[in-house]
């Protein structure tokens, strides 16, 4: 019973891996929208659609690995006491999910990096985006008052030219 339960522990951290692989590639995705967001929405017209769809994926796939996180707790809990006297039975087991958790937790790491990045990338291209907006605010607030001003302006006719001739 205890090696059934460890294998699907270690096919848990398995279906981590693939999800944290996915999200992984969610992250570059987004990297490549935020460092050239111009290209990226000539090439698919919808940039910030484009990058919300990649946010929801990303948002789904944790989800997913949270439910996976409770589910492995979950079953852990039900043999750690068997494991722990038992060590030497599962030690074959027990090293490769120790790898497994290894790995999810560098891959993790890894994520959390280009979290990190993609965030600084998402403040600087919002921050851009401001700037341009008040440049473009101060442009036609300039317009606007140049118009109303030459609107209130009276024709006044040439005092170099007699018009009584």
């Amino acid at each position: 019973m205890t090696e059934s339960y460890l294998d699907m522990l270690s096919r848990s951290l398995d279906r981590k891996l693939e999800i944290l692989k996915q999200i992984e590639q969610e992250n570059r995705k987004q990297t490549d929208l935020l460092d050239f967001p111009v290209q990226g929405a000539e090439f698919s017209g919808k940039w910030e659609e484009t990058f919300d769809q990649t946010v929801e994926a990303k948002g789904r796939m944790i989800e997913e690995l949270t439910r996976l996180n409770d589910g492995f707790d979950l079953l852990f809990s039900k043999v750690q006491v068997e494991l722990t006297l038992q060590k030497e039975k599962y030690r074959t087991q027990l090293a490769r999910l120790q790898d497994q958790i290894r790995e999810v937790t560098e891959m993790s790491n890894r994520i959390q990096v280009q979290e990190q990045r993609n965030k600084a990338l998402v403040d600087q291209y919002f921050s851009e985006e401001r700037t341009r907006i008040k440049v473009g605010k101060r442009s036609t607030a300039t317009a606007m008052k140049y118009y109303q001003t030459m609107n209130r302006t009276q024709f006044v006719p040439s005092q170099a030219v007699d018009e009584n001739r």
